[in-house]
């Protein structure tokens, strides 16, 4: 599926149906190829750091984005993201993504699109915020696709 910027109202909210859970196991084969620190590794030191074995950051920024292209919102391009880390995801989490649709505006140099700003937390099934986000998209207005070339039916 994909959203258009017709499809974004402010103050619309979304959540992802699916749970994606994480396990020890992913956690450390994610920081192996990805972000091999003792934290994230359960590598004695760990402690230290997390108090426990915790999914990097990335590896939760990578199930925010799996979770979000199951709702559509990443088919647009995007522009400009912060993230922050409030709590470590951990084993056994299971995650999904609520979205908040903060604002929109056309494009004032391009009228076959427009920027959309989100909020959206990648929450645990308790509730708890293991990341949050902002995030500024650009997205295609609906129109024919066969009234502008290089047209893609889905972006």
């Amino acid at each position: 599926m994909t959203m258009w910027f017709e499809d974004f109202h402010v103050g619309d909210h979304l959540e992802s149906g699916d749970e994606i859970e994480i396990t020890a196991e992913g956690i450390i084969a994610f920081a192996r190829a990805y972000d091999p620190q003792p934290a994230h590794l359960g590598e004695p030191g760990a402690a230290v750091h997390l108090s426990a074995l915790a999914a990097s950051g990335w590896h939760t920024a990578a199930i925010t984005m799996r979770l979000l292209t199951q709702l559509g919102v990443v088919g647009p391009v995007g522009l400009e993201v912060n993230l922050t880390w409030p709590t470590p995801a951990r084993p056994g989490d299971r995650l999904r993504v609520e979205v908040v649709v903060t604002s929109k505006r056309e494009s004032n140099s391009k009228p076959d699109r427009g920027i959309v700003e989100l909020r959206y937390d990648t929450v645990n099934q308790f509730g708890e915020v293991r990341q949050r986000t902002r995030a500024m998209i650009m997205a295609w207005r609906r129109r024919s696709t066969a009234s502008w070339p290089g047209a893609r039916t889905a972006l």
